[in-house]
């Protein structure tokens, strides 16, 4: 049997075949909950982890000075990993930084610097942040400010490229050749170090916070919805040929399914923007060859002509199944705007570098029924709900708060 020979049957017997062994598994974790809490994870639980955090994490463990107590163990285990322990060999003193500030206002998220700079290493930590015009160029240049003996590091999930606009394809190209820039993925490449750093911990409690990371990154970034959920469908794949290759032909189908669910999505949004006289100002999706990444719908003219103000919806994290929704404006007017809301809302900061203000959907991460949903046209509904009562609280907000957020009380 082959792909060429795989017929709806046979995708029918293997999806109900690789259902039955997940469903069965669950059950069977459910019988040790009470005694083992498999599924228990604060960082899961309670922490929302993006970027930024993720990024202070990872610094954390490479800084081998920090409260750990393992010492230079992480760190090295790192450089094994991504391939630079010949270049920093014999290291006696190491700074690790975050927020590094770079040429062009910009600021690396992890900065290593060994012996006073004869080896420098940038982490770049994206995971759904889109590439920023000649970011990884500028970082680059920072780097190489002294010398060559250095390396950019491209975190990303599934081996993603970075965009053109960020450096271009031939200059990344060869700039790989050199072995100053390498692409490392969340999926295989920090996986892997995660279970070396664990293997290696012999601090229990260091030990346990790093197993609560990793079960952490499979679930929000490499989409595993229960701890070995993976291993166990690549063990039913490997249970038999067909099954190989029936996976194969489903895997290939995917990437079409998500771009038509999402582009029929864009379809009914813009129906329902027109309904309601709201502008749908922008529209993207971004694309690899190993996953579905990211998609932003902003909805709405911005909320005064003068101090502009937008509402979006972004789909994010694995194959877009999760919801954020919040208020947008110019970088300079966030800070004023975030405060104001927080204020007079009531509500938790909830504000970044990206966002004025934000809000998860009350769903933390879709299921099937939500795709499902999308296709015969009724989840649109749910987001003109929304849309219809926080827009005009959002609006009727920044017009009693109008005059203090560009004056005195909000610039002080």
């Amino acid at each position: 049997m082959n792909q060429l020979n795989t017929t709806t049957e046979d995708v029918g017997n293997f999806l109900t075949g690789l259902a039955a062994t997940l469903s069965t598994a669950q059950k069977v974790r459910r019988v040790y909950d009470r005694d083992l809490a498999l599924e228990f994870n604060p960082l899961l639980s309670f922490f929302r982890i993006g970027e930024n955090k993720l990024s202070q994490i990872l610094a954390y463990f490479l800084n081998q000075n920090e409260r750990h107590g393992q010492g230079s163990t992480f760190l090295d285990s790192f450089l094994e990993v991504a391939g630079l322990a010949e270049q920093t060999s014999g290291y006696s003193k190491v700074h690790v930084r975050t927020e590094q500030p770079t040429h062009e206002d910009r600021r690396l998220d992890i900065y290593l610097e060994f012996d006073d700079g004869r080896f420098r290493i940038g982490i770049e930590n994206k995971i759904w942040a889109k590439d920023q015009p000649r970011q990884l160029s500028d970082y680059n240049k920072f780097l190489s400010r002294k010398d060559n003996n250095y390396c950019l590091i491209y975190l990303t999930p599934y081996n993603k490229d970075p965009g053109e606009h960020s450096i271009s394809k031939d200059d990344a190209e060869a700039l790989r050749e050199s072995g100053v820039f390498k692409a490392l993925d969340h999926s295989d490449g920090i996986s892997k170090l995660l279970k070396r750093w664990i293997s290696d911990c012999h601090a229990d409690k260091v030990r346990s916070f790093l197993k609560d990371l990793h079960q952490h990154i499979q679930h929000t970034i490499n989409g595993e919805k229960f701890m070995g959920q993976n291993d166990m469908i690549a063990e039913y794949i490997l249970g038999a040929a067909q099954h190989f290759d029936t996976a194969l032909v489903v895997k290939s189908s995917m990437d079409a399914l998500m771009q038509k669910i999402f582009e029929k999505l864009e379809d009914q949004l813009q129906v329902m923007a027109d309904r309601h006289n709201w502008v749908l100002v922008d529209y993207g999706m971004e694309y690899s060859s190993q996953q579905w990444k990211h998609f932003t719908f902003s909805v709405t003219s911005p909320l005064h002509s003068d101090k502009p103000l937008w509402l979006r919806f972004e789909f994010a994290s694995v194959w877009c199944r999760k919801l954020i929704w919040g208020i947008l404006t110019d970088g300079k007017e966030r800070p004023v705007v975030a405060a104001a809301l927080r204020d007079e809302l009531g509500i938790p900061d909830g504000s970044n570098r990206n966002w004025a203000w934000w809000k998860w959907d009350e769903k933390p991460y879709w299921d099937g029924q939500s795709f499902v949903d999308i296709n015969n046209g009724t989840y649109v509904a749910k987001v003109e709900a929304l849309l219809e009562k926080n827009i005009p609280l959002v609006v009727q907000t920044i017009d009693k708060i109008h005059n203090d957020i560009w004056t005195t009380k909000y610039n002080s």
